[in-house]
């Protein structure tokens, strides 16, 4: 290790190689024209993991009660597919999600609709595809219980450029309005948003430089720009 951060240390400050942050493999999943492979696979981290039993128990009871069949289907070859299957058959639909990385999980937890998880997460980052956006949608809505925007919706808005003009649903599709959940889901946003910060301050007083368009930090700004080129 000392000796990679040495040479690491050599390219970028010396030779003034910029840090291209690594991407995930390219899976045959997702459809893609290149050849699919790379480097290994990162793993699944405590706060994607907490986002992803959030989801998995929302599509379970997503599908009995719309009749969708929903498949999750890692780019990671070793991750076996998730079926959510509904009661009745044949199912009323059926929706695929193809993701590369967890990060897709913290995505759809941290953003306030579906419309904004498909800007930032599908069309502008690229980390999950959709057989269909509109069963997308569909899936991921909730009926509205409330009338004012509550504290964790938010906390979800902020930071995201006021050019993405869409709906904000006054709960989110993933919160279950108890307390506990309350409680655990403010701390897993703010703790998302702590580690953002942390990690944009590191790379500022090092002095390090991340290739132009690939900064973490800047996501929703690149995400603004797809949403405005689309009209």
């Amino acid at each position: 290790m000392p000796r990679i951060l040495y040479v690491a240390w050599i390219l970028h400050y010396r030779k003034r190689l910029d840090v291209y942050l690594r991407p995930e493999p390219l899976p045959i999943t997702l459809g893609t024209k290149k050849t699919p492979g790379g480097v290994k696979w990162l793993e699944e981290g405590l706060l994607d993991r907490h986002a992803r039993y959030r989801v998995e128990d929302f599509l379970l009871r997503k599908a009995l009660e719309t009749g969708i069949k929903i498949t999750l289907i890692a780019g990671d070859p070793t991750i076996p597919h998730s079926i959510f299957s509904p009661d009745r058959l044949p199912p009323s639909d059926e929706l695929v999600i193809s993701y590369l990385s967890p990060r897709m999980f913290t995505i759809l937890f941290l953003c306030p609709s579906a419309e904004h998880a498909l800007i930032l997460g599908s069309d502008t980052e690229h980390i999950f595809e959709v057989s269909s956006k509109d069963i997308f949608l569909h899936v991921f809505s909730r009926k509205e219980e409330k009338k004012t925007l509550g504290w964790l919706q938010r906390l979800r808005i902020h930071g995201i450029p006021r050019q993405i003009a869409l709906s904000v649903p006054y709960s989110h599709f993933l919160d279950k309005d108890t307390f506990l959940d309350f409680v655990m889901g403010g701390a897993m946003i703010l703790t998302h948003y702590f580690l953002d910060q942390l990690e944009k301050w590191i790379f500022t007083i090092t002095r390090a430089r991340i290739a132009n368009g690939h900064e973490p930090w800047n996501q929703w700004t690149r995400a603004s720009r797809v949403h405005s080129r689309r009209g």
